[in-house]
């Protein structure tokens, strides 16, 4: 909304503007809503030419209060170089296509409204609509009536062929796709969820390895000494059972008391145990 109406503003200071470039003698011609050379989206207000030279004319419709002193324009006491500046740059685009009358090309800053203003701002005439014929009659004359013909039609020339090849607007260049930081990260949570799920029954069998280890080294000693006992008990056992209760005499040798002895249990009936 705010910007429409200061397009409406705009469109109506520069038809009073207009307006009063009417009132300047036959001698002078005006063109109005000029491409700006160089530029596909900018144009520029006003481009008058006379006896006093060539000027490009800025209309401006602001409100509050506009001074120009000391070579500096303010609105409400604040500086507005900008638009000193963008001035400057419209009359230099213009001189660039005015061949030798470019150098009788001047900048002008005119005011909607509101009494009458007169200074400068740098090299770019400040005035209004008030006062805007009588400053650009009373500059000295520079140029010859047919001098302001041939400037005239020449400058028209060339800001038409200007505004025909003023290169098309180039598409901005494409971007390379953002990956996203999301989507590179998902994967890798339920695979590492599931490495911590699968270490924990890792480290519970290790820790019941460990333990068992230290069982047995510290009942080893004991087990031994138990396993060792059972075994001498079992091998005594043994060996006492396979064992006859008396001695077998020698069938070479021994004592006739030992025969006899024999030969009397062998009577008696004595068995072996």
């Amino acid at each position: 909304m705010r910007r429409a109406e200061m397009y409406e503003r705009g469109a109506e200071g520069e038809a009073h503007t207009a307006s009063m470039l009417t009132d300047l003698p036959v001698e002078w011609t005006a063109m109005h809503d000029v491409r700006w050379p160089g530029r596909r989206f900018a144009n520029i207000d006003h481009i008058v030419a006379g006896p006093a030279g060539i000027f490009v004319v800025d209309s401006k419709n602001w409100s509050g209060n506009i001074t120009v002193s000391r070579g500096v324009l303010r609105q409400n006491g604040r500086s507005r170089e900008a638009a000193v500046a963008g001035c400057a740059d419209s009359a230099l685009a213009v001189s660039e296509l005015a061949g030798p009358y470019g150098r009788h090309i001047v900048p002008v800053l005119c005011f909607v409204g509101g009494g009458e203003l007169a200074g400068w701002a740098r090299d770019v005439m400040v005035c209004s609509t008030a006062n805007l014929t009588h400053m650009l009659l009373s500059r000295p004359a520079v140029m010859s009536a047919a001098e302001v013909a041939e400037a005239s039609c020449g400058l028209r020339a060339q800001l038409q062929a200007a505004a025909t090849t003023t290169p098309a607007r180039q598409p901005p260049m494409p971007r390379a796709p953002r990956l996203r930081a999301q989507s590179r990260k998902r994967p890798d949570a339920p695979r590492n969820k599931s490495r911590r799920r699968s270490s924990v029954p890792s480290l519970g069998r290790l820790l019941i390895g460990l333990a068992l280890l230290l069982y047995l080294v510290a009942a080893g000693p004991q087990l031994a000494a138990r396993i060792g006992a059972a075994i001498s008990n079992e091998l005594t056992t043994t060996i006492q059972d396979d064992r006859p209760c008396s001695p077998t005499a020698d069938s070479s040798g021994g004592t006739a008391g030992q025969r006899r002895g024999q030969d009397t249990r062998s009577e008696a009936g004595d068995q072996p145990c």
